[in-house]
């Protein structure tokens, strides 16, 4: 007989004579899938604020004056879609490849161009720009690789389009 104002003992619902072997295991399930999400749900909102912040790439369309190993030609980066970048050289091979970064930071980019005699070149490097009256002057330098062999230099300077 419960007395008045007494406090009563509750059976411990996390204890598996009361409640069952099978009923403790689903709880403790369920508390570990609620921690799961809550961190999942924070990792989610860290990444979008994260995508929030990020700056767009340097913009680097234009017609740059291009010396690769000391052999003079002309690169047009034609198109810029976010970090993508298309072009062409005045032979007539495409090529294609990515920029990262903006200013002030640093701005680096990568591009693969394949000749005419099929050989496979992959070209790293910086860009640096300075503003140039209406327009911005800029310097792409690096190094390149030609079917594996290389590293090779290369450098373009051009003003950018925009």
């Amino acid at each position: 007989m419960a007395v008045p104002g007494a406090e009563q003992e509750r059976p411990d619902v996390n204890d598996a004579a009361v409640v069952g072997p099978s009923e403790v295991s689903r709880r403790h399930f369920l508390g570990r899938l609620a921690v799961a999400g809550a961190g999942a749900a924070g990792l989610a909102l860290v990444a979008s604020e994260a995508e929030a912040t990020v700056v767009p790439p340097e913009y680097i369309l234009g017609t740059y004056t291009f010396n690769q190993n000391y052999s003079l030609s002309t690169m047009t980066i034609e198109s810029q879609s976010g970090p993508m970048i298309i072009g062409r050289f005045d032979d007539g091979t495409a090529l294609e490849g990515s920029v990262a970064g903006a200013r002030p930071g640093p701005v680096t980019l990568c591009f693969t161009r394949r000749t005419s005699d099929g050989t496979i070149q992959i070209f790293t490097g910086a860009i640096a720009t300075r503003p140039q009256g209406t327009n911005k002057e800029a310097l792409l330098t690096g190094v390149y690789y030609a079917n594996g062999a290389g590293p090779l230099p290369w450098v373009a300077t051009g003003t950018l389009r925009g």
